[in-house]
C-alpha cells in the first residue's frame, strides 16, 4: 500500500472526523497555499485583456464576475493588479470549499457562507442583498460547487436579473502549469509564469423597459457558451489540452423565480 492509499483510508478520515483537528489543518494548508499563491503573482507576468469600454468602472460599479470552478483563482489576479476590489466569494461548507475560502479571506476577500453545496432562494436573497454593495466585485461560479464541470446553472441568471448587475464572464491560463484531477479539473498556474486572463463583452440578463421580459434559459446557455470558449481560447494559446465540459447533461428544467 503506498502513502496516499494509506493517507486516504486512515489519516485523512481521522482528520475529517475530528472537527478541531480538521478546522486546524485546513487553516494551515490555506497558509501553505496562499503563500504558493503570492510567489505566483509576484513572479509571473499577468496579462489582461478585459473587454469593458472603461477599466476603472470594475472598481466603481457592481459587476458579477463568472467564472468556472475550475478556474477559481482568477479574482486573485485581478486583485493583485489592482483592477478589482477585494472581490466577494460564495463559498459552500463543502471541505474542499472551506480551504479556498480560508485563502480568500488571507488576500482580502468577502466570503458569503451558501446554506447547503446547491445554491437555495436563500442565499439568492442574501447574495442580492449584498449586491445593493456599492462597488461590489461578487464571484459566482456557475458550475459549482458540485458540478456538473463546465455547465452553467439558472442561479447566476436570476441574480444578475433580480439584482440587475451585469455579469463578465472570465477565464485564465497559464504557461506552465498542473490540471488536477478533480471533477472541475482546476488549473493550479507555476511560479515564475505567464498568466493570461480574458473576458467576454458583459452579458446583461435584465432590461431597463419593463415591458421586455429577458429569456434566462437563453442567457443561461449564452453564458456557458462564453465561458467555455473563454477556456478553450486561452488554453490554446499554451497549447493546454482541451478541457471538455462533463459527459453528465444537466437536464433542462424551468427557470426558478424567486
Amino acid at each position: 500500500m503506498n502513502f496516499y492509499k494509506f493517507y486516504k483510508k486512515h489519516i485523512r478520515k481521522s482528520i475529517f472526523e475530528n472537527h478541531l483537528l480538521f478546522a486546524i489543518v485546513m487553516k494551515v494548508f490555506a497558509w501553505v497555499l496562499y503563500v504558493y499563491l503570492y510567489l505566483v503573482l509576484i513572479t509571473s507576468k499577468i496579462e489582461c485583456n478585459i473587454q469593458i469600454a472603461d477599466i476603472k468602472t470594475l472598481k466603481t460599479d457592481r459587476f458579477i464576475f463568472g467564472v468556472w470552478h475550475g478556474r477559481l483563482l482568477l479574482p486573485f489576479f485581478l486583485h493583485y493588479k489592482k483592477i478589482t476590489n477585494p472581490p466577494t466569494v460564495l463559498s459552500s461548507y463543502s471541505k474542499n470549499s472551506q480551504l479556498i475560502s480560508g485563502v480568500s479571506k488571507l488576500f482580502g476577500a468577502k466570503t458569503i457562507y451558501a446554506s447547503t453545496k446547491k445554491t437555495t432562494t436563500k442565499d439568492l436573497f442574501t447574495l442580492i442583498k449584498e449586491l445593493k454593495t456599492p462597488k461590489i466585485n461578487l464571484v459566482v461560479t456557475p458550475d459549482g460547487s458540485i458540478g456538473p464541470r463546465m455547465q452553467c446553472n439558472s442561479s447566476i441568471c436570476i441574480l444578475s436579473s433580480t439584482s440587475k448587475t451585469p455579469i463578465l464572464p472570465l477565464s485564465f491560463s497559464a504557461k506552465r502549469g498542473k490540471f488536477l484531477n478533480s471533477w472541475d479539473r482546476i488549473f493550479i498556474p507555476y511560479p515564475f509564469n505567464r498568466i493570461t486572463v480574458i473576458s467576454s463583452p458583459m452579458i446583461y440578463c435584465h432590461s431597463e423597459d419593463a415591458n421586455i421580459k429577458v429569456d434566462l434559459e437563453k442567457k443561461r446557455l449564452e453564458i456557458e457558451k462564453a465561458l467555455n470558449n473563454l477556456t478553450w481560447e486561452v488554453d490554446a494559446k499554451y497549447q493546454h489540452t482541451k478541457i471538455e465540459p462533463a459527459l453528465l447533461n444537466r437536464k433542462k428544467q424551468p427557470v426558478q423565480t424567486l
